[in-house]
């Protein structure tokens, strides 16, 4: 009788063959220097980039505040900028209203000055009774001694600068009846005003 053994032999472990890959064509150097270049690195790597990271969370703080600083400034010139929007519209309101006062003064008429030269040069017996304003004209009524006072204040009101040269002259008849309105002579006097100033 023939045995036959049908086991597998035993085959000796061979080390240099793992999983299909061929070990003994490993170069051992190479493989070193790679995990070293792999792990070692990340000891002084992982140090210097917290020591990064912790810069630059400290300035990405400072960066925060300052940030916090100008939307509170930026803020604060908003309220600013109102106040110099309003400034703005009420100095255009002030700038109409001085426009309309100036307009008014422009067209104002101040008869100071006309009324200055009157009272230095009229003569002292006449006696002014009514002054008034006639659109252009000055009208003068009034009562004196005698004539020649009027005609003395006539002409001193055509030398003026005040008055155009062509003033009209008429005499009054008397109102009054007592005995000492009786000895006046009342006189109107119309001027047409050249210029105010």
């Amino acid at each position: 009788m023939i045995e036959i053994n049908l086991s597998t032999l035993k085959k000796p472990l061979d080390l240099a063959n793992v999983g299909g890959f061929d070990l003994s064509k490993l170069n051992v150097k190479l493989v070193v220097l790679a995990i070293i270049l792999l792990y070692i690195p990340d000891f002084f790597i992982i140090d210097s980039l917290e020591k990064s990271k912790i810069a630059a969370d400290a300035e990405l703080q400072e960066l925060i505040q300052t940030k916090n600083k100008l939307t509170k400034r930026v803020n604060a010139l908003k309220e600013f900028d109102k106040q110099v929007q309003q400034l703005k519209r009420r100095e255009r309101q002030l700038t109409e209203k001085l426009e309309v006062v100036k307009s008014i003064l422009t067209t104002k008429r101040n008869p100071w000055n006309i009324l200055v030269y009157v009272a230095r040069n009229i003569p002292p017996e006449i006696w002014l009774t009514e002054i008034a304003f006639q659109g252009e004209e000055l009208i003068f009524k009034g009562l004196s001694l005698d004539y020649a006072n009027q005609g003395i204040f006539l002409d001193s009101l055509k030398k003026s600068v005040f008055f155009d040269k062509n003033i009209t002259y008429s005499k009054v008849p008397p109102t009054g009846t007592s005995e000492t309105q009786k000895n006046l002579a009342p006189f109107e006097i119309k001027a047409r005003i050249a210029r105010f100033e």
